[in-house]
Parts: C-alpha cells; sequence; structure tokens
C-alpha cells in the first residue's frame, strides 16, 4: 500500500557503473527493502535509496546500493538474525521472514554482499555490494545461458512436491505458491510425517 507519510529519495552516484546482476531479482530486492522500511514507520520518515562507487581495502572497486530508513530499528539481539530464512521481528501473521534472507541470497549469489546496520528508536540501513565490472563484460551477447545440464524443466501439471514445514502460515504460503504454478502439493508439518508421505508414493 502506499502511504503519504513516506518520503522516498533518490541520491545516485554519478555515471553508469556496471554490475552484472539479475534485473528481476534487483527490482524483488528493493521491493523487499522499500516494504520493510515502510512497515517500520508506521508514523512516517524517510527512505533514501542510495548508490555509491566504493573501493575494498584490497583496491577492488564495488557498487554499494543501500536503503536507509528513519524508523523503529532493530534490537541488537535480532540484529545477527535478521537475514535467516523465517526470522522475523514483526508481528505474527504480518510477515514471513523471507525478505531479507531473499535479499541476501541475491546479494551472495551476484557475487556480492549484504550487511545491515540499525540503532533502535533511529533506523536501519541495510547495504548490499556488487562487483563493478567493464561495460564490454556486461553486454548482453557477454552473459552466455547457462549450460542445458544446469536447467531443470519441469510440467508442473504432472509434478508433485512435498512441502516439510514446521510453521503453518510458512507452509501454507509456499505451498500456495507452488499450487499457483500448476504443481500438485502435498504437506507436511515434519521430517515424520514427510518421510512417511514419501514412503506412501
Amino acid at each position: 500500500s502506499t502511504r503519504s507519510n513516506v518520503h522516498l529519495e533518490l541520491e545516485l552516484c554519478a555515471g553508469k557503473p556496471w554490475v552484472m546482476l539479475d534485473d528481476g531479482q534487483l527490482e524483488m530486492a528493493l521491493l523487499n527493502l522499500a516494504v520493510n522500511s515502510r512497515d517500520a514507520m508506521p508514523d512516517g520518515g524517510r527512505l533514501v535509496i542510495r548508490t555509491q562507487l566504493v573501493d575494498d581495502a584490497d583496491g577492488r572497486r564495488h557498487v554499494q546500493l543501500s536503503a536507509q530508513d528513519t524508523g523503529v530499528g532493530i534490537p541488537p539481539a535480532a540484529l545477527a538474525k535478521v537475514f535467516d530464512p523465517f526470522f522475523t521481528t514483526k508481528a505474527h501473521g504480518e510477515g514471513t521472514g523471507l525478505g531479507l534472507s531473499q535479499v541476501y541470497g541475491f546479494a551472495r549469489q551476484s557475487g556480492g554482499s549484504a550487511s545491515i546496520a540499525s540503532v533502535p528508536g533511529e533506523g536501519t540501513t541495510v547495504t548490499l555490494r556488487f562487483p563493478l565490472v567493464e561495460p564490454d563484460l556486461a553486454a548482453p551477447e557477454a552473459s552466455a545461458a547457462p549450460p542445458a545440464a544446469a536447467r531443470v524443466d519441469v510440467d508442473a501439471a504432472h509434478a508433485d512436491v512435498l512441502v516439510v514445514e514446521d510453521d503453518a502460515e510458512v507452509r501454507e504460503v509456499i505451498a500456495d505458491g507452488l499450487r499457483a504454478l500448476g504443481y500438485t502439493v502435498r504437506e507436511a508439518a515434519d521430517g515424520t510425517l514427510g518421510l512417511q508421505r514419501l514412503a506412501q508414493g
């Protein structure tokens, strides 16, 4: 939802630095960060999306993308866990705990990194870093498709998926998403039940 009491600012670095990323996953990461920031500012605030060129200690250049909000912040005890799958600081039923873990996974699989800093009562900054590449390396023709052996083509109409997850709400979200893709889904609330379902064929 859109709220008029959240002010969005963009502070983008000069020029057009190149990185090699999946644009769809980048869009999803930015959306996750924006939603988290919005939820952390129930009374309004400021969200700044910033890009910068930075150098690592070894001299390698990176593009740094950060989302900085003026929200409620994250308690220090929870800060080390926020990138863990299914961990959430939101109230029960208000989040799956998958948003930041997906952001972290996207950054790592893109050859980059993700970090978070927060001060309770002042706000949170999530920072992603991606290696800078030369423009000729980032050209579309240089991005070869993965080898055929790395791809798995599954006909959803003829595939069954067993979802094993002890959190009923998380299990429901995953199962509903798979059903929407056309898969037949069976569910189990724990490993023992999952093995029983597998034994049943």
